[in-house]
């Protein structure tokens, strides 16, 4: 279960721009990964000292990922192509993180 963290600056991108980019990033995801719980959280800082307009976080089991180059850049290419047919014009930093964790749900 990938969880995806997208950090926004208000002053620069919309309410409704990060929403639909946590919305397009969430698809993505499940898309590519074949795993159909994805968990977004997206954030603005409450201090900000330049920051980039969109960072997002991808979260995932180490195990899960056979090959991060390719992972990250099929993410990559998939975020440019919704940027383009959404008119989404702000940069966007993407990190893959391969997690090492021990899950424990429902206590």
């Amino acid at each position: 279960m990938p969880v995806v963290k997208v950090e926004y600056d208000d002053n620069v991108v919309s309410k409704s721009d990060a929403d639909a980019v946590c919305e397009a990033i969430r698809q993505i995801v499940q898309d590519i990964t074949h795993i159909s719980t994805v968990y977004v959280y997206g954030n603005t800082a409450q201090i900000k000292v330049n920051p980039a307009p969109v960072k997002i976080w991808i979260e995932m089991s180490a195990h899960k990922i056979k090959n991060p180059e390719d992972l990250a850049q099929r993410v990559r290419d998939a975020l440019t192509a919704w940027k383009a047919s959404a008119g989404f014009d702000h940069l966007i930093n993407l990190m893959l993180v391969p997690m090492e964790w021990q899950l424990e749900r429902d206590i």
